[in-house]
């Protein structure tokens, strides 16, 4: 049986994670040749909202490709009708939050990334039915670990661009970057060797996780002893199946990979979960190169952007809920809970203004700028039958 990763799903960057990875059997086509033979240099451009996204082509067709190093490559099932790809079997998949199903695999002949054509491809055909959060970020799939294993891939977070090439030598300053050692998995998904609290830890590298940190609640145990750890109330868990809310936890993680050290962040955990992944999030920081071919990793400083230490929350998030806009996520202890808020709570206003935005795409990136940029924030909340004005200052929570 193979097993998709699970997509944890924190709302309005209380730890915003949705993470793809996934285990199972060994993936059985890997094509994706290019399209000549000697050496290569494309630049791809792509926005970054969580996820890598790229903008792919299936023959006349352009859709949002997710850069996935954790998962599978996949499609969509609207992909796969629109572009009449022919399913050439199926797998059982389950997901961490226990809904197992029967998933076609399709054939995709080309799919094109800029200049750069891949070719003879397999895809699992999933639909996003039931999870709205990709419903806002993915139209067309994922770029899978089968296929960036077969080149050299650079993700320029300040250009917003991934360079890949088959020859290193063309990709400047990457030899004075931090290498670590990569192992690929049979699924060809990459795993890094880090030092977490002092303990040394193999973490898979995984672009589709939007949290710097997700741990298995095994591995979890290796920390939380003795790690401080914060509780996360009405959390959600989003697979391509759907989502169920549930209570995950955070603890304090200090993080040395090579040398790179990132302090004081939330490390994120919850029971069932399986993978132990550091995600998407160190683009921001570090010019990552891929060479899986040679099993390396580099990361190489952007000085522009210095890591901070710690992290700081308002202790709550924001979601839209199909109807209104109601309070998502909340942190244990926080001065949101103890101000009397619960999940589910109707908000009717932020600073001092009537709610505009519409729709769940919509009001996330909304409320996403809003708490990422503000250190105060007023809530105008209707509880037991009247409205409550509350106002809030950013905590540091570590």
């Amino acid at each position: 049986m193979n097993h998709l990763k699970s997509i944890f799903l924190l709302p309005a960057l209380l730890l915003t994670a949705c993470c793809f990875a996934q285990y199972g059997q060994e993936y059985d086509k890997y094509g994706s040749l290019p399209q000549k033979q000697d050496d290569f240099y494309y630049e791809i451009p792509f926005e970054y909202n969580g996820q890598i996204m790229m903008k792919a082509k299936i023959g006349d067709n352009t859709f949002d490709f997710a850069f996935d190093t954790g998962g599978y490559n996949m499609v969509t099932d609207a992909v796969q009708q629109q572009c009449k790809l022919e399913v050439v079997g199926e797998s059982i998949l389950g997901s961490a939050n226990g809904i197992i199903k029967n998933t076609p695999k399709v054939y995709m002949p080309a799919l094109a990334l800029g200049e750069l054509l891949l070719k003879d491809l397999q895809a699992y055909q999933v639909s996003f039915t039931n999870s709205p959060l990709m419903q806002c970020m993915i139209s067309g799939g994922f770029i899978g670990a089968e296929t960036i294993k077969n080149y050299i891939w650079q993700i320029d977070y300040p250009n917003r661009k991934i360079v890949v090439t088959n020859n290193i030598k063309t990709l400047y300053g990457v030899e004075k970057g931090t290498k670590l050692n990569v192992h690929l998995n049979k699924q060809n998904q990459p795993y890094v060797m880090v030092n977490i609290n002092g303990t040394f830890q193999y973490m898979m590298f995984d672009t589709g996780c939007s949290s710097l940190l997700m741990f298995s609640d095994k591995d979890a145990e290796r920390y939380t002893a003795t790690a401080r750890i914060a509780k996360l109330a009405g959390s959600v868990v989003e697979t391509h199946n759907g989502r169920v809310r549930d209570t995950m936890y955070a603890f304090e993680a200090n993080l040395d990979a090579g040398g790179i050290k990132i302090n004081h962040k939330p490390a994120l955990y919850r029971k069932g979960t399986n993978l132990t992944l550091l995600g998407s999030p160190i683009i921001k920081n570090y010019i990552v190169t891929l060479d899986f071919k040679d099993n390396a990793l580099y990361l190489q400083p952007i000085k522009a952007t210095p890591v901070t230490d710690g992290w700081e929350h308002f202790g709550f998030t924001l979601e839209y809920n199909g109807e209104c806009v109601v309070i998502g996520a909340l942190l244990q202890d926080s001065a949101a809970q103890k101000s009397g808020l619960l999940p589910g709570d109707e908000v009717v206003g932020v600073n001092g203004a009537k709610i505009a935005c519409s729709g769940y795409c919509d009001c996330r990136e909304t409320f996403n700028k809003l708490m990422d940029a503000s250190s105060n924030i007023s809530l105008l909340v209707f509880k037991n039958g009247k409205e409550q004005n509350i106002t809030f200052k950013k905590e540091k929570i570590f």
